[in-house]
């Protein structure tokens, strides 16, 4: 990447990026001791799409929204106060725990609540694969990486978003008029605008942004000295106008939900994960005034119907039952933790966890096409085996599986059939020059959102 005028290489320690494993992958080759950061609001997206999918069978009400409620809360004390992973692993045997037990009961109704618990639980397991992968996401990875850049943790960014809106900036405001027909400009013309137009603009904007704050903290500040020639008579002492009050800081304020001091955009994902459609209570302040610090400590008065007491014996053998593979929820300390080899171990765990999912639509694919089980079984992983069981699980995507090279697969349906430069005939012919291919069309983007 080239050095700078006293000849530092450019070497970045930090780095926040969403669930691009080829764009981890080339980061990590080139600055191999690199910390990787997930983008929290991809995380959080994650989450809430799986928390959907895990209620679907619950009829809309105060029965799903107590789930969603207590999972939702779970979920972000997993993001913003667990940072050790011992603890992480303990609040999720701990909540985990808490739903097999709801399931057992005898009450239709509870057992639903319980098994939508349980679904999403064994989803949100595998971000707890191993102790890199959950440090990548949770505040304790945030701690890792204001210790190493020597700052703040709020200093630390969590999220893409605002490289994101910048991007889409240019690309609406500046790039907009010179695709034509949807057809991307070519490179000259991307650096020409860039200089011509971008770049001016940003520092005009810069600068009229610190005229602006020189002229707020103008006015924010008395005169430090009054005219001697008054005619008006003065007190003896006169009151000098302070320096405008600071804002409070966000930890102080009292959050619209339940009194802790979330930022605003953690009050939002909270929210956006609160939100059920058709549901009168999925706004955030419908929350109880409290979070408790721990999972057994929350509210669980919706169902303390003392039916069914399980006895030592029952409750050890559920237990025993319900705790995830020691595989996937034990820190493996026999390698190294260095960055390269953390960074390599996490990217590696996303590819196993996407190919696994992938697998399992593809399983789901045949088994609507009419494939037998048995030959299906030895293919399904036995992460999946559970999940392909329950008929709740997604719904069987009946679109058929395209080819790569389909025409019809993303990005190729704006290309001619044929193109000018392929020979579809085996006759002879004299040699002519060969055409450009016509310029192509922007493809949608693939989604990097996590899994």
């Amino acid at each position: 990447m080239g050095t700078n005028p006293e000849g530092v290489q450019f070497q970045p320690q930090v780095a926040v990026s969403d669930n691009d494993i080829k764009e981890r992958h080339a980061m990590t080759s080139v600055w191999p001791d690199i910390k990787l950061l997930l983008c929290l609001f991809h995380t959080w997206q994650a989450w809430r799409n799986a928390l959907n999918r895990s209620l679907g069978p619950l009829p809309k009400g105060d029965e799903r929204m107590e789930v969603r409620t207590r999972l939702a809360r779970f979920c972000m004390r997993l993001l913003r106060e667990i940072i050790d992973y011992s603890n992480a692993q303990a609040a999720f045997k701990e909540e985990e725990a808490f739903f097999r037990a709801l399931h057992s009961r005898r009450a239709g109704s509870e057992k639903k609540r319980g098994a939508a618990g349980i679904k999403f639980l064994k989803y949100l397991s595998s971000f707890l694969a191993t102790e890199e992968y959950w440090k990548q996401w949770s505040r304790a990875g945030v701690l890792d990486a204001a210790a190493t850049l020597g700052v703040t943790p709020e200093e630390v960014p969590r999220t893409t978003n605002h490289l994101e809106s910048h991007n889409n900036h240019l690309k609406g405001d500046y790039f907009a008029d010179h695709t034509h027909g949807g057809r991307l400009p070519r490179l000259d013309i991307w650096i020409i605008v860039l200089v011509t137009a971008v770049i001016p603009d940003f520092f005009f904007w810069r600068e009229n942004m610190r005229t602006l704050q020189e002229q707020r903290a103008f006015l924010r500040t008395a005169p430090h000295a009054r005219s001697g020639n008054l005619d008006a008579p003065v007190s003896p002492v006169e009151p000098v106008l302070p320096v405008a009050m600071q804002p409070a800081p966000s930890d102080s304020l009292p959050a619209a939900a339940d009194g802790l001091s979330l930022t605003s955009f953690e009050s939002d994902l909270l929210g956006s994960m609160l939100a059920d459609s058709g549901d009168s209570h999925g706004d955030i302040s419908d929350l109880d005034n409290s979070l408790d610090s721990t999972a057994s400590n929350m509210d669980d008065s919706w169902l303390a119907e003392p039916e069914i007491a399980m006895g030592a014996t029952q409750i050890s053998a559920d237990l025993a039952s319900l705790t995830p593979d020691p595989v996937r929820v034990r820190a493996d300390h026999s390698v190294s933790s260095s960055p390269a080899n953390a960074n390599a171990r996490t990217i590696l765990m996303q590819e196993l966890l996407q190919a696994t999912d992938q697998c399992a639509d593809l399983i789901k694919r045949l088994r609507s096409l009419g494939v037998s089980q048995t030959v299906l079984d030895p293919y399904i992983a036995p992460f999946n085996r559970e999940s392909m069981a329950d008929s709740s699980f997604g719904q069987s995507d009946s679109s058929p599986i395209l080819p790569p090279d389909s025409p019809s697969s993303s990005g190729s349906s704006d290309l001619d059939d044929q193109s000018p430069d392929m020979d579809m005939s085996d006759a002879p012919h004299p040699p002519v020059l060969v055409p450009f291919q016509r310029q192509r069309k922007e493809p949608r983007k693939t989604s990097y959102a996590i899994r």
